[in-house]
């Protein structure tokens, strides 16, 4: 979940049950060892595994925040300013997802 309530984007259901399925299928019959490597540094969310949706920038006076709903700038020190702003560029909305895993192949030394 975005780190603000009421805002960003969050995955739906529908992508949380595919996640799901995609892990359960992805570590089913293997040892426990087996498992973690081929989960370890999977990506689930609205960003996939690149980070925030919302764009940052500043003269050091002036912050401006940009999104998928516009663009948006406030005075630098003014929180509340900043959360008006990230509610007005990126509001809450639910998105499909999708679930990125490694290579199985990287996992090989521990999944003979």
């Amino acid at each position: 979940m975005p780190a603000t309530d009421g805002v960003g984007d969050v995955c739906n259901t529908a992508s949380r049950v595919q996640c799901v399925d995609e892990c359960e299928v992805r570590i089913a019959g293997v040892t426990t060892n087996c498992a973690n490597c081929l989960s370890e540094g999977a990506c689930f969310g609205p960003t996939g595994c690149f980070g925030d949706s919302i764009g940052f920038s500043s003269d050091g006076t002036t912050c401006k925040l940009t999104a998928w709903n516009g663009m948006c700038s406030y005075p630098c020190n003014d929180n509340t300013m900043r959360l008006a702003c990230e509610k007005q560029v990126s509001p809450r909305r639910e998105v499909a997802c999708t679930t990125t895993f490694k290579a199985a192949t990287q996992c090989s030394s521990v999944c003979n």
